[in-house]
């Protein structure tokens, strides 16, 4: 689609290189040599080392914003289930420390009753 506020000569333009695009893409199907996907260029250290201090290729943060989305919700649920652990364990301790309590007392006034009615 052409904005409206173009002039003629900018329309034409504008037509002529959407033809050409049509053009080469069905030259390059039609033909057996590999794409332009295809082909890859090797890039050497220094390359790397420039587009990491300059980023010039922008479109690697909406990559690295799902894997941080991805990242963190795994973090959070082994939070989650870390916490759930603890509190299972600490409520097992204090049912486990009630009862042997329970127990431990009731022991100790069995002997005492023991001692008592032996005496």
């Amino acid at each position: 689609m052409i904005p409206l506020g173009i002039s003629v000569e900018g329309r034409k333009a504008i037509e002529e290189m959407a033809e050409e695009k049509c053009n080469v893409e069905t030259e390059t199907k039609d033909s057996n040599a590999p794409s332009v996907v295809e082909i890859k260029k090797q890039r050497g250290v220094v390359s790397h080392i420039w587009n990491s201090i300059f980023r010039l290729r922008r479109d690697d943060f909406e990559k690295r914003l799902q894997y941080i989305s991805k990242e963190e919700a795994a973090v959070l649920a082994r939070l989650q289930r870390r916490s759930q652990t603890w509190r299972r364990m600490t409520k097992h301790l204090i049912i486990f420390t009630v009862i042997f309590e329970v127990l431990r007392l009731d022991f100790y006034f069995d002997r005492l009753i023991i001692v008592h009615l032996d005496s």
